[in-house]
């Protein structure tokens, strides 16, 4: 009886560690709507690390495996989604940092030519 309370409260923790997870998730979706390219990377990383330590502290185990199933299956069949999104993420904000060289590499060899 007393492990069977540990397990209930093991469990809940597991459930609220695991709901900022989903919470990071939907701010990532919530950014990349609005193509806040940035935000999508920040909050990728926080993510990456809150599963880090979520499976730190909550280990995958016989006494958790339903819990688990539940929740991974849910995550890992929008993984896929999620990970497009941080690669667009990636690419938009590199083709904007070259955009960016390009255009002030022009805008020197501009002046460099009126000043001859």
């Amino acid at each position: 009886m007393h492990s069977a309370g540990i397990n209930t409260m093991t469990n809940e923790s597991i459930a609220a560690s695991w709901s900022d997870v989903e919470a990071l998730t939907m701010s990532i979706h919530r950014a990349a709507r609005t193509q806040n390219w940035l935000e999508v990377l920040d909050l990728a990383a926080s993510r990456h690390q809150r599963l880090q330590t979520h499976f730190d502290l909550y280990p995958v185990g016989p006494e958790n495996a339903d819990v688990y199933r539940q929740c991974l299956d849910k995550m890992l069949g929008k993984e896929m989604e999620l990970q497009t999104l941080v690669r667009e993420a990636r690419k938009s904000l590199m083709s904007e940092g070259a955009a960016i060289y390009h255009q002030k590499r022009a805008l020197g060899a501009y002046r460099n030519s009126s000043l001859g």
